[in-house]
């Protein structure tokens, strides 16, 4: 099989055989309608489709095992099989994308206010008295965080976990994707600083009364008084972001103030809290 070609500055560096033949595996696969714990063809018959050496397949392959697209397996029944990528892995590697570019509070909130009033909209219908359940004991922490009784790790994530439940509702795969990336994105990038420099009593406030009101119109399934809610939660909840970034950034460079700023810890604390692993009542984690 003759690899399609690439477009005309496609990329500034030239693609290893072994990823072209990987991407080449991955579209065959595709075409042909194989799913998750299928079965690739045996070594001999990719090495003739794929007109590649042992070595550039088996590299190919490998790349592939990495990515989670596919299970090695040895003995005589063994090959590659196709597996499903977990969401949270898909987002980590995702993740790294945006180290290096522009993540701030602000572009992530903006692309919070474009993705959640629809998001609430296209999940109403499909949350359950357990989610509703489960965004109730969200607030609840946010108010035991308030109060001192939670440490700041657990509080964040829970404000971030009342909207991974609403995302874990829509029915459409690509969308529910989008929503739950952008707050895996604001989990790892925005929220460290927030338990780093400590309360922030005016947000935790927005956030617990925008939860209770957005939680009111749910479960009475008024789409558009929850899409409403939603619309300016995100707007307010992005200004008070901002002003905690900026705070942050300006703090980091004080030869004081910096000295009171734990990233370290902040970031040792978060470990187990991303909101990208909450999975609402019912549903399959892949």
């Amino acid at each position: 099989m003759a690899l399609a070609q690439r477009p005309p500055g496609a990329g500034r560096h030239k693609a290893k055989r072994s990823d072209l033949i990987a991407e080449e595996v991955l579209r065959w696969a595709l075409l042909n309608r194989m799913k998750p714990g299928d079965r690739l063809p045996q070594e001999k018959e990719l090495l003739e489709m794929f007109e590649c050496s042992r070595g550039t397949l088996r590299e190919a392959l490998k790349s592939l095992e990495v990515q989670g697209v596919v299970r090695i397996v040895t003995g005589p029944r063994g090959g590659a099989r196709l597996t499903r990528v977990p969401e949270d892995r898909a987002m980590k590697l995702l993740t790294n994308y945006f180290w290096f570019r522009e993540s701030d509070a602000r572009t992530i909130y903006e692309a919070r206010s474009l993705l959640e009033p629809l998001m609430v909209r296209v999940a109403i219908d499909h949350l359950t008295d357990d989610d509703f359940a489960a965004m109730r004991d969200t607030v609840d922490l946010c108010h035991h965080g308030c109060a001192g009784a939670v440490d700041a790790a657990t509080h964040r994530a829970a404000e971030i976990q009342f909207h991974q439940i609403i995302a874990n509702r829509v029915p459409n795969p690509f969308f529910r994707f989008f929503c739950i990336f952008v707050n895996h994105v604001l989990f790892t990038s925005i929220t460290p600083k927030a338990v780093a420099i400590g309360q922030t009593r005016p947000f935790s406030d927005h956030v617990i009364h925008a939860h209770e009101e957005i939680i009111e119109a749910l479960e009475a399934r008024d789409a558009d008084r929850a899409s409403e809610l939603m619309a300016a939660h995100v707007e307010e909840a992005g200004s008070l972001a901002a002003d905690l970034e900026f705070n942050f950034d300006r703090a980091l460079f004080d030869p004081i103030l910096s000295q009171q700023i734990d990233v370290a810890g902040a970031l040792e604390r978060l470990q187990g809290h991303d909101p990208s692993r909450v999975v609402s009542p019912g549903l399959k984690d892949d």
